[in-house]
């Protein structure tokens, strides 16, 4: 598995539980943005009619079609603020 937001490889997760997040950005892995179905330009942002509808795609929901995306989707970029330069900072130096 690959975090859709930093783009780490997770070779420990295979279905993430709801409350697993990614060990270097902290973003939640069982979300909409990690997810196979996933799809900006579909009804809903999801290529499944029957899902619910989740309101930010990002956070963790409990989605039934939830599916592990064999590559992940990249956001939109997010602001620059303090706390995500920090986050990129502390990033060079994992692993």
């Amino acid at each position: 598995m690959i975090c859709w937001r930093c783009q780490k490889e997770l070779s420990h997760v295979e279905k993430p539980e709801l409350s697993e997040s990614c060990s270097r950005c902290g973003a939640s892995l069982r979300s909409c943005s990690n997810c196979e179905l996933y799809d900006e330009v579909a009804e809903q942002k999801c290529r499944e009619p029957k899902a619910p509808l989740v309101e930010d795609k990002e956070k963790a929901n409990f989605c039934p079609f939830f599916e592990v995306a064999i590559t992940p989707h990249r956001m939109p970029p997010r602001p620059v603020t303090k706390e995500s330069l920090k986050e990129k900072w502390d990033s060079l130096f994992d692993d």
